[in-house]
């Protein structure tokens, strides 16, 4: 502390700065300036501890103003990022709830007089299972359609859904007796029934003789060395089986000739089992199927104007025609007439006999008229001979005939 040098001025120092008088001998001294305790130099009594701080400059007083408002345009706009935050979150919200509901699909609403036609298709079938009672496919179809049906009647008679369920049950018994993989699936509807409801029916292409692609897991040459390589060593066989027995496909792709020797003879196997087994449902599937990869193969391969593959192609869907046509009047089924009809008469649409396959799906649909497929084949072929009435009659009873599913909730 410094005593007075200027009693004149009247703030006690030449800067006037405040001042403070020592209590104990009265001399005039500066006032504390940080707010610490300070003694009389004098007689070393404690002064008063009081701040006074000096005044700020006008410099210092924009520093802090600047100071200031940068905080305050801060704080604004870390209060504006938070309300558009809880806004677009709440509209990610609302969106996200729009989409749920748009994709949650829509209870399914069977077509009217579906109820009906699946007590008639079921009828079908239990005609076609009393010629064959152990077939798998048939005891596999009318166990589904029990099932459906016991879905379909659940709400409006209980008791009557309970009775469907135990037929299927008892379907579902000698079902596991013959083929245990078809009966597994079957397993969920029968054990818990009310866990099932309904389901848009699934679109499923044709039976037996559908052209089938050459070969398709055969892997192609990835380069001309391993093709001349493979080559050099020798002839392989196309297909091999491992220790279990599968098979499994063995070298590269081959060449054309060699598919085409190898289908050959292929052929020569089956048509002598055909000779020896007329109507053999297996035998012709598979002699049908292998005749239409050949001509399937000679239409690719053949040039644009060039008919002499062509016809050979046509002679050889006209034999896979024949093969089904009398498979399916030998059979007594009429689950497989009906297929074996349809499959000839795709075979006749690819040698662009349209009539004969007209009246082959005609005869398809008369021994299977709940199939949805058969029934829009006939459309089909009804709109290539311009009977544009028939085909939309056809396409209408193409959309009753689609029977539903059932699928778990």
């Amino acid at each position: 502390m410094l005593p007075v040098t200027d009693p004149n001025n009247s703030s006690g120092f030449q800067d006037g700065s405040a001042t403070t008088d020592c209590t104990a001998c009265g001399i005039e001294l500066r006032a504390p300036q940080w707010g610490r305790e300070y003694r009389c130099p004098e007689c070393g009594s404690a002064l008063r501890a009081r701040s006074v701080l000096k005044p700020a400059s006008q410099s210092s007083r924009l520093v802090y103003l600047a100071a200031g408002g940068a905080v305050l345009i801060a704080a604004g706009v870390l209060a504006v990022n938070l309300v558009t935050r809880q806004h677009t979150d709440a509209g990610s919200a609302v969106r996200s709830r729009s989409r749920d509901v748009a994709v949650r699909p829509a209870e399914y609403m069977p077509p009217a007089g579906v109820e009906d036609k699946l007590r008639r298709k079921i009828t079908w079938l239990l005609t076609d299972l009393g010629k064959a009672p152990q077939h798998p496919v048939l005891l596999n179809r009318v166990c589904e359609d029990y099932l459906t049906l016991s879905v379909l009647v659940r709400t409006r008679d209980p008791e009557a859904s309970r009775r469907y369920v135990d037929r299927a049950a008892r379907f579902a018994d000698r079902l596991r007796q013959v083929a245990p993989q078809l009966a597994a699936p079957l397993e969920g509807p029968l054990r818990e029934p009310d866990r099932y409801v309904l389901a848009p029916p699934p679109v499923t292409p044709g039976g037996p003789g559908t052209p089938s692609s050459d070969r398709p897991n055969v892997p192609r040459r990835n380069s001309n060395i391993l093709y001349r390589q493979w080559r050099r060593e020798g002839a392989k066989p196309l297909w091999a089986r491992d220790e279990a027995g599968a098979k499994k496909p063995a070298g590269l792709r081959p060449s054309r000739a060699e598919m085409w020797d190898a289908d050959e003879a292929e052929l020569t196997q089956l048509r002598g089992q055909w000779r020896n087994q007329p109507g053999h449902v297996r035998i012709a599937d598979r002699l049908g199927a292998t005749l239409e990869r050949q001509a399937s193969r000679l239409l690719r391969w053949s040039k644009p104007g060039e008919r002499t593959m062509r016809d050979q192609a046509r002679a050889y869907l006209h034999e896979a025609a024949e093969i089904y046509l009398q498979t399916a009047e030998r059979n007594p089924l009429r689950l497989y007439r009906a297929t074996f009809y349809t499959s000839a008469a795709a075979a006749y649409t690819r040698s662009d006999d349209h009539e004969r396959a007209h009246s082959l799906l005609t005869k398809a649909v008369r021994q299977a008229p709940y199939s949805s497929m058969i029934w829009s084949r006939l459309a089909s072929a009804d709109l290539r001979l311009g009977r544009t009435e028939e085909s939309t009659r056809a396409q209408t009873l193409a959309a009753q005939w689609m029977i539903p599913k059932i699928a778990p909730q």
